[in-house]
């Protein structure tokens, strides 16, 4: 073997182990949160749902795109985030991170819509009406279950409908939501040493 032959062999074969041991290329896609539906557009303008995050495509999977592709992930109540990509990038490895951003609008009618149910639930207390009030709220901690209010006025339904058991759950469960709350607080030590013998 000629010496001259001999270096372009060694140099190769970095190349050869990269070309057996390097994973395929191909685009990783993240997000916080995660779940987020990640869909490719064409530069012809085809739209392909690829998958959802965390997602890790091959390259040699994805559609055919002439000059660049969109990548575009959506999430329920947050903001759509879009990312266009040179397609010739996609011979190596695309990585894409973001973190969603919540959609501002649904929040305020989220809250819009709590407050107009908390308004409506208080007048039907003051009313007596206990049985609709107790309706209105088993829907509003199933529809808002991290919203301590609800779990709260539920806890007052129960303990002026005389259902110490029920109204005492209610109170704690308002209570791991909203710790600083010194009323609900009081409420459970109240029911807790009724429980265990002692006076309302």
């Amino acid at each position: 073997m000629r010496l001259e032959n001999l270096g372009t062999i060694i140099a190769a074969i970095p190349l050869l182990l990269c070309l057996s041991g390097c994973a395929s290329p191909g685009l990783h896609v993240q997000s916080e949160p995660g779940g987020a539906d990640v869909y490719f557009k064409s530069s012809e303008g085809t739209l392909t749902k690829i998958g959802t995050t965390p997602l890790n495509v091959d390259a040699n999977k994805l559609p055919p795109s002439r000059n660049a592709f969109q990548i575009t992930l959506s999430k329920d109540g947050y903001l759509s985030e879009n990312f266009v990509i040179p397609a010739a990038k996609l011979p190596q490895d695309t990585q894409i991170s973001v973190s969603l951003r919540e959609n501002s609008k649904k929040t305020e009618d989220r809250l819009d819509h709590v407050a107009s149910n908390v308004a409506s639930i208080q007048q039907q207390i003051r009313n007596r009406d206990l049985d609709r009030a107790e309706q209105t709220l088993q829907l509003m901690v199933v529809q808002y279950p991290d919203v301590a209010t609800f779990h709260e006025l539920l806890g007052n339904v129960f303990y002026l409908k005389k259902d110490l058991t029920q109204a005492l759950d209610s109170y704690k469960r308002a209570a791991n939501l909203n710790p600083k709350n010194i009323e609900t607080r009081n409420m459970i030590q109240r029911l807790s040493q009724y429980q265990s013998g002692g006076d309302l």
